[in-house]
């Protein structure tokens, strides 16, 4: 049938799905990739498949995630595709990727915020599987600056870092200050200089 009919979205979303019951997400990416257009607004189920692609591994993240980077910026704009990038990134155990993906997202709907902020929370029960300090302190960032200080901490100690807790909160709380200090006002300078003491100390402390 798609021999018959090429140009036919549902059929190449069906396609896509074929494969990726069989474990063939790269094929399911190709059925997919000349569905995106940039001028158009994405769709929720083209959405749910790319995720599913994405997602399943970080080769094939990157390749994904470097497509979409390369569309115009009115489709990569779309709250829907933020999230849709972070939700990939997740799957595929990029942490530092998933929790700006969400970021982002919370940040272009300010009212959708709360689901980015519980898709952040729900990292920290993913802690163990964070294998770079640079990622501990990320997730532990994003997790204070949605109010969850000792999730923050619980997971550092689940990602085997716990000699270095106190350096890398240090580091985590210096950037969440700074990101909470708006550029220009007067203690912005000052907590920029405190989080490149603190990461001294970081370093210094790994």
């Amino acid at each position: 049938m798609l021999l018959a009919s090429p140009a036919d979205a549902s059929l190449k979303k069906a396609s896509a799905e074929a494969c990726l019951v069989l474990d063939e997400p790269v094929d399911a990416w190709g059925y997919l990739r000349d569905l995106i257009r940039g001028e158009q607004a994405a769709e929720a189920d083209l959405l749910h498949l790319i995720v599913l692609c994405a997602g399943s591994s970080v080769d094939l993240f990157r390749t994904i995630s470097s497509h979409i980077l390369s569309l115009p910026s009115r489709w990569l704009d779309q709250p829907e595709v933020v999230f849709a990038l972070a939700e990939s990134a997740c799957r595929a155990g990029l942490l530092s990727e998933a929790v700006g993906g969400y970021r982002r997202a919370a940040s272009l709907v300010p009212e959708a915020a709360s689901i980015c902020h519980a898709a952040i929370r729900s990292l920290g029960a993913r802690a163990a599987e964070i294998g770079q300090v640079e990622d501990a302190a990320t997730l532990a960032e994003a997790l204070l600056d949605v109010g969850e200080t000792a999730a923050a901490t619980e997971g550092l100690h689940r990602a085997g870092v716990a000699s270095r807790v106190g350096a890398i909160l240090t580091v985590a709380e210096g950037k969440h200050l700074e990101r909470k200090v708006p550029p220009g006002e007067p203690g912005a300078q000052l907590a920029a200089e405190e989080r490149g003491v603190r990461a001294g100390d970081a370093h210094r402390a790994a």
